[in-house]
């Protein structure tokens, strides 16, 4: 798990996610606190999987959250399993946190990757301690 530092002003921070693959993917992002139940702070928008450009919240009420980013891909159109598979190699993501004190912060591959026996679904999964 990563961790980006917020700060503890009123600035939003910004999450953005890409993921890659020709599948079709959904990405949801939840953030929670220890103890409480995880609030849905983004979503994609289409079926890339894909989160464009979010507030997410500001920093003062993120802080000492974890931020959990997960995607699930469905390769089920990509035929036999050894072209599944192969794709499924291939997926990665990237994922961008902005307007903390860390700054622009890029991470370029997924905690997981989960594809399941016959590779006809994937799941991803970011997690970060939002400090």
């Amino acid at each position: 798990m990563d961790t980006y530092n917020l700060g503890d002003g009123p600035q939003q921070i910004q999450l953005t996610v890409d993921i890659s693959t020709i599948g079709l993917a959904g990405s949801r992002a939840n953030a929670g606190k220890p103890g409480g139940s995880a609030v849905a702070v983004a979503h994609s928008v289409d079926v890339t999987g894909d989160i464009p450009i979010t507030n997410i919240g500001d920093a003062k009420s993120l802080k000492g959250s974890t931020l959990v980013i997960s995607t699930l891909i469905d390769l089920k159109i990509l035929g036999d399993k050894e072209a599944r598979k192969a794709h499924s190699d291939r997926i990665s993501g990237k994922y961008i946190l902005d307007n903390g004190t860390d700054g622009h912060k890029v991470h370029d591959q997924p905690d997981k990757k989960m594809p399941n026996d016959d590779y006809t679904t994937v799941i991803l999964l970011k997690q970060f301690n939002l400090l």
